[in-house]
């Protein structure tokens, strides 16, 4: 099972950039190292340790991700999605209270005429509502 992986030209450029500047002196020197070893071989263990550090320093702003204890970020909204998303939980609704609220002696009849009642017909299905 592999232990190590070579380096990659983003984690030689995030090593010569400011981008790992703020990262404890150890990690940088240690990661220095491992770059200009042979082969420029980098211990999953050292990349696990810069991710943590990277985590730990930044943490994300919004989402799922974000810590324990800080605001989550509103994300924008376009007012079209909004809308349709409005509309979409209507309709799943009303559909919801014709479930509950249907005849439960009727049986569908065809696709064009709808149900037919069994018994006596019942406000909820069979007699049309004006």
């Amino acid at each position: 099972m592999a232990s190590a992986v070579r380096a990659g030209p983003r984690l030689r450029r995030a090593a010569e950039g400011p981008e790992l500047a703020a990262l404890p002196r150890g990690l940088r020197d240690e990661l220095q190292a491992a770059l200009g070893s042979e082969g420029s071989v980098v211990p999953f263990r050292l990349l696990r340790s810069l991710h943590a550090a990277l985590r730990d320093r930044d943490p994300p702003a919004r989402g799922a991700g974000a810590a324990a204890g800080t605001p989550a970020l509103p994300c924008p909204q376009n007012p079209e999605l909004v809308a349709r998303l409005e509309r979409i939980k209507a309709r799943l609704a009303n559909e919801e209270y014709r479930r509950m609220t249907r005849c439960d002696h009727c049986q569908p009849w065809s696709l064009d005429s709808g149900q037919v009642c069994l018994r006596a017909p019942c406000r909820a299905c069979c007699i049309p509502q004006s």
